[in-house]
């Protein structure tokens, strides 16, 4: 009986008939599934089978992979890691960002029905909405002259590793998930050394050989972890 109604209710239910039997849905929901019931003929079979969920399930195979790649990120910088009374108040902004970042990923992922671009349009204006009187407070740009290659840089920065950046990131969420999309943040300081190397002709050292391949290898424990079926 349905709350509030003490009439009976006539509901109409969908009906799929086959040769193994019928398969009459009660009810379907947005979010929880379908309620529903069938009925076999003689000598016919149901069930057997595996789905795959679309919701992404943290497991062994998973933890292995990040723990993986946070190590080889922890490796990589193990001779700069130093918190003292100097730059406590700076490792406690950069585990809030971090913090931040996560968290930005879980209610990306609570509008992923949204498509790609409002979503994308959508964060960025309103970082614009918060940061700009922020920013005009701090930093007073109409008091700056800034120089040709820097408004090109500005630029870049805005168009590709923001927009473009938050585009592939939505796609990335929605597609594999939070867990495996949280391994781009270990690629990024090693990227940073890679590009260091082709333009500031830095020396790419064993250190970030390992580190690398230590994410490589957590990526794919990662990867590995969502090959598994689940009833």
């Amino acid at each position: 009986m349905i709350d509030g109604i003490t009439e009976p209710v006539l509901l109409e239910m969908g009906k799929s008939d086959d040769h193994r039997g019928s398969f009459i849905e009660m009810l379907k929901t947005e979010k929880s599934g379908q309620f529903a019931f069938f009925s076999i003929n003689p000598g016919k079979q149901r069930g057997g089978h595996f789905h795959n969920t679309k919701n992404e399930k943290f497991n062994l195979i998973k933890t292995i992979g990040v723990l993986i790649g946070f190590f080889g990120i922890v490796y990589l910088f193990s001779d700069n890691i130093v918190i003292n009374e100097n730059n406590f108040i700076s490792a406690l902004l950069i585990l809030f960002g971090s913090t931040c970042y996560v968290i930005g990923g879980v209610l990306t992922l609570k509008i992923s029905k949204k498509r790609n671009e409002n979503v994308t349009g959508s964060i960025l204006i309103w970082a614009t909405i918060i940061l700009l009187p922020i920013v005009s407070f701090l930093e007073q740009p109409w008091n700056l002259s800034p120089r040709l290659d820097s408004t090109i840089s500005v630029i870049y920065l805005g168009i590709v590793s923001t927009g473009v950046a938050w585009l592939l990131r939505f796609r990335i969420l929605k597609q594999n998930g939070l867990i495996f999309q949280s391994q781009v943040a270990y690629l990024i300081p090693i990227f940073g050394v890679i590009l260091s190397y082709i333009f500031l002709k830095e020396v790419i050292t064993t250190k970030v050989l390992i580190s690398l391949l230590a994410i490589i290898i957590g990526i794919y424990f990662v990867k590995k972890g969502d090959q598994k079926k689940l009833i």
